[in-house]
């Protein structure tokens, strides 16, 4: 297994101190191959039992790849997809299908590739799948709406209050609490009774202060 990489160029990620290498990477295809000089096993070597090491390493071998694609795309923009071709023939049509929608989308092989350009074709959001044959899904699309309409824009009040006039009423209040509140009295109206209990309660305190100090 070796030899079959041998003539590819070696990355070496752990050597011994000789310098030989311990482990090392090569490319395969669209991915890397790691080859390491001795079994995984603390009989042979404590990389292992070494876990900030180890777990690490691992975690950097998965997600190593030799190009990365994305994982979703917009709708509304001349988007480039890449396939695999799986044809012979050049007028092969490949296909997109959503679960409302099917296109045709402009597409040239190059090679072992083919390549898709989706202008302003797909309009709805979801899955869509790659094929030539309605049975044989080649590879499948994640297309999302675009993040710019959650972007959230505001009028301001002066705007407000040239358009609508005197129809509304508009606040400009920069407190949440203040503005809960304020929007309630504009509601519910002026609430009399707590000031009707606050009276009451000092004309309490003053009959107590009568009753205690006055002199008759």
């Amino acid at each position: 297994k070796f030899t079959a990489f041998s003539d590819r160029q070696e990355e070496p990620l752990l050597t011994y101190r000789d310098g030989r290498s311990f482990m090392s990477k090569y490319r395969s295809d669209k991915g890397h191959l790691y080859l390491c000089a001795a079994p995984l096993d603390s009989d042979y070597n404590d990389l292992v039992v070494n876990g900030e090491i180890f777990v690490p390493m691992l975690y950097k071998m998965a997600i190593s790849r030799g190009t990365a694609e994305s994982p979703a795309w917009f709708i509304g923009r001349d988007t480039r997809l890449e396939a695999d071709h799986s044809g012979g023939a050049a007028d092969l049509v490949y296909r997109l299908s959503g679960e409302n929608l099917e296109i045709i989308p402009e597409q040239r092989i190059t090679g072992p590739k083919v390549v898709f350009r989706t202008g302003d074709q797909v309009a709805e959001a979801g899955w869509y799948d790659l094929w030539l044959e309605k049975e044989n899904i080649l590879k499948v699309f994640a297309f999302n709406y675009d993040r710019r309409e959650s972007v959230q824009q505001f009028v301001s009040p002066a705007a407000l209050r040239e358009r609508y006039g005197d129809r509304v009423s508009v606040l400009e209040l920069s407190d949440t609490a203040i503005a809960t509140a304020k929007i309630a009295e504009e509601n519910d109206g002026v609430i009399l009774w707590r000031w009707f209990v606050m009276l009451a309660l000092v004309f309490l305190a003053l009959e107590a202060l009568f009753l205690r100090f006055w002199k008759v």
